[in-house]
């Protein structure tokens, strides 16, 4: 394998562009081509890594820096050289950590994914153990790259229960207790003290993940969306000990009417998906006001970007998986810097999670997020690109808009209602389960403590990891369906 890493994706004019070369070949020549022409020099025998290509950026513009051995190419890499007067470009990085409760009604827990990926060894590197304590050693590591980390409220609440009541009892008879208990704790603050100190941005959203534009959309459910949005920040306030202006859009289901319930909440922002939100006269690249009753700023995030870090992941080699982000970030510089916008903001907007546990190669994975906040870190020292929290990027939007395109991250909503038989029958039950709440409350039959147990089961119900085509799981939906029905005393067979 041959490689060429240069150190960052983008140079001043006059910097000394440095790149590594990694090759088991020998023979090897390089040749730098840019607008003063292309110049070509031998290297010998390389056998490992060689020393890095110094290259002189004369002027603005892009140059190739590529390696070659006899007549054939093997690796090229682009790189960007801008005017030393060039004004820096906005980055911002959103992480959305989210799992679900994953209790049952018998108080078991049926996933407890919130604390195997805290304490279980998922990507091989010492000290770091699961994905959770990855990220937040990599602030740690980085702490002048700015990034908004969504922690869920369901994450915190089951992350708070364990630490309060110093274990777990699963349904498949396991217990997890002092040693869990210790690993999670200390995730758990370290991540509230970074918010508290201004190292990361903390957002929230509704405290069980509910797909709101859906089931706001086919049942009506704005006092759901509401209720789940106001436990939502009060766990996010108590347990991170921070008060959030931005707001995570599960599955970044919106509808425009979510611009007047955020904001009604104090909630400033939100995040939503450049090819499938974005009104076909608007810019990727800048912050938007959503004016209706209420106003919320819009930042719309690069899909190029964020699915490259989501789904491009499986590189066998760390050098690999270091080029491939390398590459990422060139392709979204070059598209911010030629899209015309005044100080464009680049945002990427991604989990922070599933993309590292499910690569085939996860301790690579882990090296593309270091590589990533390595990479973003050089850039801003030298002054090509600013960092920036979501919540100051959202607060450059001066152009007003008054409707987005309503669907999710994917276009639509088949992935939870179509892709796999019985989905969308299980939702026509959800709905005559709220029907027949609504109607129990607007009754009074039933005390306050009862309809509220029963609203707390149908928000496990209508968390949407369970909805999702790959992990669906009707048992655990119908379960809290029952005991909506048996809370409100009556019974499962109803229907």
């Amino acid at each position: 394998m041959c490689l060429i890493v240069p150190g960052r994706p983008a140079y001043k004019r006059g910097e000394v562009i440095d790149a590594v070369l990694t090759c088991d070949r020998g023979d090897l020549r390089v040749k730098v081509c840019s607008d003063d022409g292309c110049t070509e020099y031998g290297l010998g025998a390389a056998g490992g890594i060689t020393p890095s290509v110094l290259v002189y950026a004369r002027r603005p513009g892009r140059y190739r820096i590529a390696l070659l051995s006899g007549p054939s190419v093997l690796d090229s890499a682009d790189v960007l050289v801008l005017d030393d007067g060039d004004d820096s470009v906005g980055f911002v990085t959103v992480f959305h950590n989210h799992q679900p409760v994953g209790g049952l009604p018998s108080g078991l827990y049926r996933r407890y994914w919130h604390i195997l990926h805290v304490v279980r060894d998922e990507v091989g590197i010492a000290g770091a153990a699961g994905v959770y304590r990855l990220h937040l050693l990599e602030h740690v590591r980085h702490p002048r790259v700015r990034v908004g980390e969504h922690l869920s409220p369901s994450l915190l609440a089951g992350w708070a229960k364990l630490v309060e009541d110093g274990y777990v009892f699963t349904e498949d008879g396991g217990l997890l207790n002092a040693d869990a208990v210790g690993a999670v704790e200390e995730v758990l603050r370290g991540f509230s003290s970074l918010a508290v100190k201004g190292v990361i941005e903390v957002l929230t959203s509704p405290w069980a993940h509910p797909i709101q534009g859906f089931i706001i959309r086919r049942f009506g459910m704005v006092d759901v969306v509401e209720e789940e949005l106001v436990m939502g920040l009060r766990i996010t306030r108590e347990v991170m000990r921070v008060n959030p202006s931005g707001v995570w859009t599960p599955e970044m289901s919106f509808v425009n009417e979510l611009a007047d319930i955020y904001s009604s909440l104090g909630l400033r922002y939100t995040v939503l998906d450049a090819r499938h939100h974005m009104p076909s006269d608007a810019f990727m690249h800048k912050a938007y006001v959503l004016r209706r009753r209420g106003e919320i700023s819009l930042l719309f995030r690069d899909p190029d970007l964020s699915n490259s870090l989501s789904f491009n992941n499986n590189h066998e080699t760390a050098e690999g998986a270091v080029r491939a982000v390398y590459d990422m970030l060139l392709r979204a510089l070059d598209a911010a810097i030629s899209s015309g916008v005044e100080r464009p903001i680049i945002t990427a907007a991604l989990d922070g999670e599933n993309w590292i546990l499910f690569s085939r190669y996860p301790r690579n994975a882990a090296a593309m997020l270091d590589a990533y906040y390595a990479y973003l870190e050089r850039m801003q020292d030298a002054g090509i690109v600013e960092t920036m929290f979501p919540r100051d990027a959202a607060a450059t939007a001066e152009e007003v808009i008054r409707s987005v395109k309503e669907t999710s991250w994917l276009g639509g909503y088949r992935k939870w209602c179509g892709e796999v038989e019985g989905q969308c029958e299980l939702w026509s039950r959800v709905g005559d389960v709220y029907r027949v709440l609504r109607e129990v409350e607007a009754s009074g039959r039933v005390g306050w403590r009862r309809l509220r147990a029963a609203r707390v089961g149908l928000h496990h119900a209508l968390d949407s990891d369970y909805w999702w085509a790959e992990f669906w799981n009707p048992d655990y939906v119908g379960k809290w369906l029952d005991f909506v029905l048996n809370v409100l005393g009556l019974g499962e067979d109803l229907f």
